[in-house]
C-alpha cells in the first residue's frame, strides 16, 4: 500500500444526497488513494450525532440515517488526522 495521501485534494469528491433530507442520505467519497478515516456528523452546534471509522479504498458509498433527529442543519464531516472534507446537510 502507498503511503497515507492527504485526505484534501483536488483529485477527490465528497458528495452527500440527497440534500436536503428527510432523514435517510447517502455519503459518497472517491479519491485516488486507499487511507483510513473517520466519518462524523455534526449538529448545527459542533455536537457530534454520528460517528463511524472508515477505511476507503478508492471510493465508498455509506448510507446514514438521521430521521430520529431534529429538523436543522448538520455537517459530515470526511476526517484522516488532520486533514478534512465537510459538506453541509439540511435536514428536513
Amino acid at each position: 500500500m502507498k503511503e497515507e495521501q492527504e485526505l484534501v485534494q483536488d483529485d477527490q469528491t465528497l458528495i452527500v444526497f440527497p440534500n436536503p433530507t428527510l432523514g435517510v442520505f447517502t455519503i459518497a467519497y472517491q479519491q485516488q488513494y486507499d487511507f483510513s478515516g473517520e466519518l462524523t456528523i455534526r449538529d448545527a452546534m459542533g455536537r457530534p450525532v454520528y460517528h463511524m471509522p472508515l477505511e476507503i479504498t478508492n471510493s465508498v458509498y455509506q448510507n446514514v440515517d438521521l430521521s430520529n433527529m431534529p429538523k436543522g442543519i448538520y455537517f459530515v464531516e470526511l476526517k484522516q488526522g488532520a486533514q478534512h472534507k465537510t459538506e453541509k446537510l439540511i435536514l428536513q
